[in-house]
């Protein structure tokens, strides 16, 4: 097969580009549908995570070992200034394992006003970091430097894993392994569709997520606490589907994102105030909808028919007409028959 462009953009938060009626791929699990009503509203059981730490964030370095993600590099312990989460929903980056940290500046606040679209405070750093087996490959930064400005790149790790160093021009095969590392471009590419630049990191995402970090253990975080019933629509079979199509796909096919979205109108970003599945966006502009530029393919989405809608084929490919173009090399093949189980219960057009 041949070997695919530099990988796109930091799924930390993470997020897939797409063309034109075409889908990114799926997400690396997919979880259980779990009630998301008691998630969602403020004063869930969970313990709120600890963002009053008195360190003060480090500066800037191009060595892991002096950022502050790592308290100690050489023994691997995580610095107590860093919240851990794993999204509910997670970006297919070809079975690599990842984990995910953010650390807010003491005392500050995410703005949560528009909920759908968190704006995270000046100093807020994200990290996701991916390895394969026990070797570390990258370490994946979106650092906010400005109201407007962000830093992205990675850290590359050396074979010895005694070390870390910056990069924004990416590499492919990283440490004999078939993992691609995005170039600083192409992170931006992929974040530039969520005005916070973070896409793992939200209220869909942490509704129901696996583990300590959820939505209702952030609320003290937000400057406007979550609505109740926040979360994926449907049932087990649709809201699995829904639920990674708006991770690997939704970064670019949503209206903030004027490259993708214009040329293709196809929205596959969920809303917090979405709670009908037909009702839906991502349903109402794919769903038995005509493709308009791959042709040759029907349908967006052809209810019970698979071989007729673009979204399932593209995924199917990892050639020319992949989707996502960029950043993975396999085939996901848990959330291709996510997809297609919750295609096979829709009705025809």
């Amino acid at each position: 097969m041949p070997r695919r462009p530099l990988a796109l953009a930091v799924a930390l938060l993470l997020g897939s580009c797409g063309g034109e009626d075409g889908a990114s791929a799926p997400a690396n699990d997919v979880p259980d549908a779990t009630p998301d009503v008691a998630d969602g509203a403020p004063g869930a059981a969970d313990a709120a995570p600890d963002t009053a730490i008195d360190a003060a964030p480090v500066p800037f370095s191009e060595k892991l070992s002096a950022m502050d993600l790592y308290e100690d590099l050489a023994k691997k312990t995580i610095h107590p200034r860093n919240t851990e989460f794993r999204p509910r929903f997670e970006l297919w980056s070809d079975g690599a394992e990842k984990r995910r940290w953010i650390a807010l500046p003491k005392g500050s606040k995410i703005d949560s006003s528009d909920m759908d679209h968190w704006v995270f405070p000046v100093g807020t750093r994200v990290w996701k970091e991916f390895a394969r087996g026990e070797k570390r490959l990258e370490t994946r930064l979106v650092e906010k430097t400005g109201e407007d400005s962000f830093r992205m790149g990675t850290y590359l790790w050396n074979d010895a894993q005694t070390e870390a160093t910056w990069s924004t021009v990416g590499a492919n095969d990283v440490l004999g392994t078939t993992h691609d590392v995005p170039s600083e471009t192409s992170c931006h590419r992929c974040h530039e569709g969520e005005p916070g630049r973070v896409l793992g990191f939200s209220a869909i995402q942490l509704a129901g997520a696996p583990g300590p970090t959820t939505l209702a253990s952030v609320t003290a975080w937000l400057t406007v606490a979550p609505p109740a019933g926040v979360g994926v629509p449907g049932d087990a079979t649709e809201s699995a589907a829904l639920g990674y199509l708006h991770a690997n796909c939704g970064s670019c096919h949503n209206p903030n994102d004027t490259l993708t979205f214009v040329a293709a109108g196809s929205e596959l970003r969920l809303n917090v105030g979405e709670r009908e599945v037909g009702k839906t966006k991502l349903f109402l502009t794919n769903v038995n909808v005509k493709t308009e530029r791959f042709t040759s393919i029907p349908y967006r989405i052809a209810g019970g028919d698979t071989a007729s809608s673009a979204i399932h084929i593209r995924m199917n490919r990892r050639d020319g007409s992949a989707m996502p173009m960029l950043g993975t090399e396999q085939v996901d093949p848990s959330g291709l028959a996510a997809v297609k189980a919750w295609i096979d219960t829709l009705p025809a057009p």
